[in-house]
């Protein structure tokens, strides 16, 4: 349910796929008052590209012999189709 009917979904989902594009994943819920599953969000996804890009990518870049660290550029369309996802869900959530 919407905390505060103020907010327009459309405005709410907006922000968060925005967010994403930079890396702040959880945006729109913190901005929608639910900031406890706005933070997890962000954090977890803070530690997924962490993880991502820093260890997994790398690795498969030596195993393939460079040609793996063309996943480097694969990173914006991840946040983008992360960030409409959510953007989605908390839209579905206010309304």
């Amino acid at each position: 349910m919407n905390e505060n009917k103020d907010l327009n979904p459309g405005t709410v989902m907006l922000i968060e796929i925005v967010g994403a594009v930079f890396c702040l994943l959880g945006s729109g819920w913190i901005y929608s008052g639910k900031g406890v599953i706005g933070i997890i969000l962000l954090i977890s996804y803070w530690i997924l590209l962490f993880v991502e890009v820093f260890i997994i990518i790398p690795l498969v870049g030596v195993i393939t012999l460079g040609f793996g660290l063309v996943f480097y550029f694969l990173i914006p369309i991840q946040n983008i189709i992360v960030g409409a996802i959510s953007g989605l869900i908390v839209k579905g959530n206010m309304e």
